[in-house]
């Protein structure tokens, strides 16, 4: 048989079977004769396969190994807040990328940011704006955002786009839409897709709002998804609601649907231009009418509509004067009468709100005053809004530059932005005219630690961790809630409050105490630090606390566990397996503690000259057995290994692996976060179980 191919047409046609095994064996013979194209073997004449070209690298090599040094840095807790503060916008877009993140590592991070960030926020007037698709919400942002970088404002926009229900993707195409807002150095515009939330904003809008009024930012306009009626979750979230409509949008039974219409501060009819402007108006006179079906605002003030052409920039200073309402006083004739300055008429001094009789009543008194005067303000955070109270008397004091200012406060806040003043704390009333008072100088805390711990009736307990974030500060709240609770962060920032605060007089009739873990200090440095009221658990780390066998019983009884001992026996178990497999590295980081605590005791910073200083150095490093160390405390976790010394290993162990290493969660069906929330629980209520279980594991930190 040949190969020709019209042959094997005829084969194919007769026998297809013997055709088919015929053409797999030439070309298995080809392929094992290593040819790259075995189509184009003698045997098949009637096909040919070029060779193709060599595919180029789709990324230039150079370009690709530069890239990977310009690879973004991590940045710590430290780096994002003091960045923010700075108003670095880069730093500030990560952030809010961090917020919105679903990693876990992400969202503990982001907590603590948005935590630390909390005591520079509130200051700023939040502006919703919803409407329609189409209604020129972008546009009308861009002509509103410009007027007001142009007035001396800084201002964020929160724009918040579709998630496609398909393919959960986002355009996040709205600040190509703001072209020259954008490019505006007050001006932030910050996209972000609604990935599943409802109600017309994004899942972490009010933690980027946040983040955006720490960094600055004193106007911040969230657009929202703008898709219908229901978009209204951020009516809750800003200071003002504005609705953005179009003329032919709907009849007057359109105008008085419920839910976002009666949600709207203001309406805004756009596009008021050219040919528009008396469909416009039309419109404006038909919601307006509609309005009044609707049961009047909390705040007493009836919306109102308004129209504007965002395209030609007209009626964007009204709108802007109707979210900020400027009023004029009129006195005369001993008639007091106030106006909008967007109105002709007047209404009676009667009709004002507590915040506006508070504001002109304070002005007032102050420009009244003498020259030289000294000017007492009692409470004056009554009324006001806190974003408007710092500035307010700041204002007042510029005025006024001749008087001296005393403030009386329950506003630990508004007291911190007076902090170039003196600060006097007033303890307590003895009697008539006699007042128990200290002027508080700048001592070796923070002033905000300073008025936190002022502030309260309760003695103070200073602990590690952050606010938030922090399971010493939960813990410890529950065990000791004779105590005001404060985080730290450090260890060290504990030792050194407690004892700066335990050596002024101005708190000697509060008491003052740490607790710090255990961090392989030894007994002698756990004994010194309680002489100063810092005190030490008798484990290595708080997590540890939550091994206790008393805590183990406690739980299993809770959720009726027959055998408890059997479960804390596995515990045990497990403890001293997980110290076996790590005594090495336990042994290693117990010995660069004690080299350290050696060094930092022995070094001498009294020497006169650097050969003296070398000196003394050289004599440290001679005395320093570092092998000697680590054999004695090598020796000791052996001994508690061949001991089983279950609490032993609990005060050695310093690693927050040890808790789910155990299996312990796992006893109970959980996973480590839900146990310790468990045990948290627990410790907190009043019954039997709780009040025994809050009594044995303060025994293992400290009794009163």
């Amino acid at each position: 048989m040949n190969c020709h191919p019209k042959k094997i047409h005829l084969i194919t046609c007769n026998f297809p079977t013997l055709t088919l095994s015929l053409y797999q064996t030439k070309y298995k013979n080809a392929m094992q004769q290593n040819i790259e194209h075995p189509e184009n073997d003698a045997c098949y004449e009637g096909l040919a396969v070029n060779k193709g070209i060599e595919q180029p690298d789709p990324v230039n090599p150079a370009i690709a190994e530069r890239l990977k040094h310009l690879k973004k840095k991590t940045l710590t807790a430290d780096e994002y807040v003091t960045g923010i503060f700075r108003g670095d916008i880069n730093i500030l877009s990560q952030a809010i990328t961090l917020v919105e993140s679903a990693r876990i590592d992400h969202q503990a991070m982001a907590q603590e940011v948005i935590n630390r960030c909390l005591p520079n926020t509130g200051k700023s007037v939040r502006i919703g704006i919803t409407g329609v698709p189409g209604a020129g919400k972008s546009t009308f942002i861009e002509a509103f955002g410009k007027f007001l970088t142009s007035e001396g404002h800084k201002i964020a926009v929160l724009a918040i786009d579709p998630s496609s229900e398909r393919s959960k993707g986002s355009i996040l195409g709205d600040k190509t839409r703001m072209e020259e807002l954008s490019c505006d150095p007050h001006a932030y515009i910050r996209p972000s897709p609604s990935a599943g939330s409802l109600g017309g904003v994004a899942r972490k809008t009010r933690e980027a709002m946040l983040l955006c009024e720490a960094a600055g930012f004193d106007i911040i306009l969230i657009e929202t998804v703008g898709v219908g009626q229901s978009e209204t979750a951020v009516h809750s979230m800003v200071d003002f609601f504005l609705l953005v409509q179009i003329a032919g949008a709907g009849d007057e039974l359109q105008g008085i649907k419920r839910g976002i219409m009666e949600m709207a501060d203001s309406i805004i009819i756009n596009k008021a231009d050219g040919n528009n402007i008396t469909r416009a108006e039309l419109a404006k006179v038909q919601l307006q009418n509609a309005l009044h079906l609707f049961p009047p605002h909390e705040s007493g003030v009836e919306p109102k509509v308004m129209t504007c052409s965002a395209y030609e920039k007209t009626g964007i200073k009204e709108i802007w004067e109707n979210v900020i309402s400027h009023r004029k006083l009129k006195i005369s004739a001993g008639k007091i009468e106030v106006s909008n300055c967007l109105e002709n008429g007047y209404y009676n001094g009667s009709e004002m709100s507590d915040g506006e009789r508070a504001v002109f009543y304070f002005i007032g008194e102050v420009l009244c005053a003498k020259e030289n005067s000294l000017i007492i303000i009692d409470e004056p955070e009554n009324h006001l809004h806190k974003s408007i109270l710092p500035r307010l008397w700041d204002a007042v004091e510029k005025e006024r530059e001749d008087c001296v200012f005393l403030y009386i406060t329950h506003d630990l806040e508004f007291a911190r932005s007076r902090m170039q003043s003196q600060i006097i704390w007033v303890k307590e009333f003895e009697k008539e005219n006699q007042w128990q008072y200290e002027l508080l100088d700048d001592a070796d805390a923070s002033d905000g630690l300073k008025l936190e711990i002022l502030g309260n009736r309760q003695n103070v307990l200073l602990v590690e961790g952050t606010q938030t974030r922090s399971i010493d500060k939960k813990l410890y709240s529950k065990l000791y809630p004779e105590y005001n609770v404060i985080s730290m962060e450090s260890c060290n920032a504990v030792i050194q409050a407690v004892k700066t605060y335990g050596q002024t007089g101005q708190l000697h009739y509060m008491k003052v105490k740490g607790i710090v873990d255990r961090d392989r200090r030894s007994d002698s440095e756990v004994e010194k630090l309680r002489s100063q009221n810092i005190f030490v658990p008798k484990v290595a780390e708080v997590e540890s606390l939550f091994l206790l066998p008393e805590v183990i019983e406690a739980v299993a009884q809770k959720q009726d566990k027959e055998h408890p001992e059997e479960i804390i026996r596995k515990v045990k178990e497990r403890t001293i397996e997980f110290l076996s497999t790590h005594k090495n590295s336990q042994a290693l980081l117990f010995t660069q503690q004690r080299c350290l605590n050696y060094i930092t005791e022995q070094v001498s910073t009294k020497a006169s000259t650097m050969e003296l200083y070398k000196n003394n150095l050289n004599n440290i490093h001679a005395n320093l057995n570092v092998e000697e160390i680590y054999t004695q405390e090598l020796s000791i976790i052996d001994k508690i290994i061949s001991e089983k010394d279950f609490m032993s290993a609990l005060k050695i162990i310093n690693d927050k692996g040890l808790l789910p290493d155990t299996k312990l969660p796992n006893e109970f069906g959980w996973k480590k976060e839900y146990y310790i929330d468990y045990v948290l629980k627990l410790v907190s209520k009043r019954d039997e179980v709780g009040n025994r279980l809050r009594e044995n594991m303060r025994r293992y930190v400290f009794e009163e």
